[in-house]
């Protein structure tokens, strides 16, 4: 748990430098832009050195951003549903316990929804489910 907490903080770290290195482009580019068109004086380079060193650190900025927003693979897995029979864990969207073979689900006598094992009603049509 530490472990996935780390990772989040060092993803929101990662957002927040893309954000900011992002701040720091745009303002080269627009420093760097107005240089080129208004200020006279200035050697060429700096002015387009500016302007690209801004572009730059915008295309940093955007992979900073990327990486930090990146869902890792454990971020995505679904968490292990416990059987209410026997308290094995099992994947979730398990029809079966692995263990004990009982339905992890149970279905409306009426209309055939699945329900949760401890459904006391039918989130679909309304029956009271029976509880075998």
């Amino acid at each position: 748990m530490a472990d996935r907490e780390n990772k989040s903080d060092a993803k929101a770290v990662l957002r927040t430098a893309g954000l900011v290195v992002g701040i720091i482009g745009l303002v080269l580019i627009i420093v760097g832009v107005v240089m080129l068109i208004a200020v006279g004086g200035v050697a060429d380079g700096v002015k387009y050195g500016l302007t690209f060193g801004g572009i730059g650190l915008s295309v940093i900025s955007t992979i900073l951003i990327f990486i930090g927003n990146r869902k890792d693979k454990e971020d995505a897995a679904p968490e292990p549903v416990a059987c209410k029979y026997c308290g094995e864990l099992n994947p979730s969207g398990s029809k079966f316990c692995r263990r004990c073979g009982k339905p992890m689900v149970k279905k409306c006598v009426n209309c055939g929804a699945e329900l949760d094992m401890d459904a006391q009603y039918c989130n679909v049509c309304g029956v009271r489910v029976r509880n075998d």
